[in-house]
């Protein structure tokens, strides 16, 4: 029974050492830092992420403006030539100076317009006197 007593005892000796070894405490604290550490790792990736997209899509908004500033330079550059080729016409047609001072779109649409509704006028005055 001495024995067994005395057995125990050095059992019960050894877990006590091993607990005190180990330090359950300390890694409870150790993992709580751990996982605090891992949030806060998480956090800032999901902070990077953002960053990376909203850095594509300023990329992508960057290429679109670049490929608009382009189509708007040949536009320029085509409404130059045309300026060019046919601007005494236009002065004369639209009876101006210079052809910088008007919005040629609004003037040239005007103009239109009233050229469809003389071309009306003229096709009804043409049936008109066709059936009289």
């Amino acid at each position: 029974m001495k024995s067994i007593e005395q057995e125990r005892k050095t059992e019960k000796q050894k877990i006590d050492e091993l607990v005190n070894a180990v330090n359950v405490d300390s890694l409870e604290a150790e993992k709580a830092d751990k996982v605090k550490s891992k949030y806060k790792i998480e956090a800032s990736l999901s902070s990077i992420d953002d960053e990376i997209f909203s850095l594509h899509k300023l990329s992508s908004l960057m290429a679109e403006l670049e490929i608009r500033k382009s189509a708007l330079q040949a536009k320029e550059e085509e409404l130059k030539n045309l300026k060019r080729k046919h601007g005494d016409s236009i002065k004369i047609l639209l009876n101006i100076q210079e052809l910088e001072q008007t919005k040629l779109k609004d003037t040239l649409e005007r103009v239109h317009q009233k050229l469809v509704r003389d071309e009306s006028s003229v096709y009804i005055h043409c049936i008109f006197v066709k059936s009289h």
